[in-house]
């Protein structure tokens, strides 16, 4: 499974702090000249969407949903995680389902704040 991991996580599993994690990460990255993936905002979808206990509906409409958003020029320079978070929060509100603005955000390790940012920018491409 190619699904991305946190520093947070990574470090919670070594039993490392963030920080000593971090100059591993970057360490490991300079001595063996491997550079960044680009993350994917699919990847994250369905991780947010089994945390979230989303429906398997709502969550096969995100993912269209998302390819459409990714086409648009509104998503370019945002972060994937956020971005998955709140086309994720459109079906399910399409589909009536009873998932808070709380409840996805803490899913997907983001802020109320940014949820509601990224859903306006949804908005405007899905009215």
């Amino acid at each position: 499974m190619n699904v991305p991991r946190t520093l947070v996580e990574i470090a919670q599993t070594a039993n490392a702090d963030t920080i000593f994690a971090g100059k591993c990460y970057r360490l490991l990255l300079r001595h063996l000249r491997l550079h960044l993936p680009i993350i994917d905002s699919n990847v994250y979808l369905a991780k947010i969407a089994n945390r979230g206990r989303v429906s398997e509906k709502a969550s096969r409409r995100a993912l269209q949903m998302l390819s459409i958003v990714k086409e648009t020029p509104i998503s370019h320079g945002k972060d994937p995680n956020a971005l998955a978070v709140a086309v994720l929060y459109a079906p399910c509100l399409k589909e009536g389902e009873k998932v808070s603005q709380a409840q996805i955000a803490a899913a997907g390790d983001t802020s109320i704040v940014t949820l509601r940012k990224r859903f306006q920018d949804v908005r405007q491409i899905f009215p």
